[in-house]
């Protein structure tokens, strides 16, 4: 089932209508399956039970992301190379492949390291190497969700093995924010695409970060990875979103690494590569919650957390969208009211 633009209209209509329930804070993993063998998407309830699970291909799913009305994007390694796959967010269900090769068969850049959506119909990729240049690059991706074709390209960099692209987020000011393992933070403008350093590589006490994500509180918290005698150790460090000051280290150094982050409500969880499994700490104090989530026969490779529309709810709200639309239109036809600012907006991509 393919979530359509009704839908997104549906939620984006809740707050008006007034109806509880729509969305719930679901959290969706990628990874890959060795039984049975394939790349996963895993769908599981703010609680960690299992809810449903979708595949496509044999190959890792190595970064996912939750768009627009609940629409889940999952980076897949499609033999070597990158591709957007596009799941179905209630039922973990493979819609299409949104990016991928060209219509000549030549790949337009390698395998994400680390996906995320701006919300308003773009979604950005960052990756170790662009296939179709002259000169292999490292960089980011921005895609048109709405067509899902490759838009842009920012940030090339030398393949030398010392700036590899991990991960990206967007900020709170709609900004694309980067770690580029040499270079500490880069942020992104969405309008031209230039990069600047947010945060300087050192900073903090940040040696070699491996994740981002943006908190409740819009401060920016990036997960940290060391190996003092050999011991690998992974932290969170939190810096100040807007500035990108060093604040604090939020989850002190413990033993594993931290190779993803999401904030998902109270909590903040954290993928410990080293355990195969996502731990839970409290997203205000740091404080350790236990474990989230975990697997033996599960290779989990990234996290996010992000709103649904509940399947039970999906009827009495189209019912009830409806209703508040004609009501609408008799008032516009009786008064000749004209729609306002919020009703003239165009409808969220999805």
């Amino acid at each position: 089932m393919r979530i359509s633009k009704s839908v997104v209209m549906i939620g984006a209509m809740a707050g008006v209508i007034g109806l509880a329930g729509l969305a719930r804070a679901d959290v969706f993993i990628s990874g890959f399956s060795s039984a049975p063998a394939g790349n996963r998407l895993l769908h599981l309830s703010d609680a960690g039970v299992m809810l449903n699970s979708g595949t496509v291909g044999t190959e890792e799913a190595n970064a996912v992301a939750v768009g627009a009305g609940g629409t889940v994007y999952v980076a897949l390694n499609t033999l070597g190379y990158g591709s957007i796959a596009r799941f179905n967010g209630v039922t973990a269900t493979y819609l299409d492949t949104i990016s991928g090769q060209t219509s000549t068969g030549t790949a337009v850049y390698g395998i994400p390291s680390g996906i995320a959506t701006d919300g308003i119909g773009n979604l950005y990729a960052t990756t170790n190497q662009f296939r179709t240049l002259a000169s292999p690059t490292r960089g980011l991706l921005r895609f048109d969700l709405k067509t899902g074709k490759y838009a842009a390209q920012s940030l090339a960099r030398p393949v030398d093995g010392s700036d590899d692209a991990m991960d990206v987020a967007v900020g709170p000011d709609g900004h694309a924010y980067e770690i580029l393992a040499a270079d500490g933070v880069v942020r992104t403008d969405p309008n031209n695409l230039a990069g600047q350093t947010f945060i300087a590589a050192g900073a903090g006490g940040m040696t070699s970060p491996t994740a981002l994500a943006f908190g409740p509180d819009g401060n920016l918290y990036v997960a940290n990875f060391t190996s003092p005698n050999g011991v690998r150790t992974g932290s969170v460090l939190r810096f100040d979103g807007a500035t990108g000051n060093y604040l604090d280290t939020f989850i002190p150094p413990s033993a594993g690494v931290f190779s993803d982050l999401a904030f998902n409500g109270p909590d903040l969880l954290a993928v410990v590569s080293d355990s195969n499994s996502i731990l839970r700490y409290n997203a205000t104090t740091g404080a350790y919650g236990g474990v989230f989530y975990n697997s033996p026969t599960f290779s989990i490779r990234r996290v996010a957390a992000g709103a649904v529309p509940e399947p039970a709810s999906l009827g009495a709200i189209v019912l009830a969208a409806g209703g508040l639309l004609r009501r609408r239109r008799r008032h516009a036809v009786g008064t000749s009211t004209r729609l306002g600012p919020m009703d003239a907006r165009p409808m969220a991509a999805f």
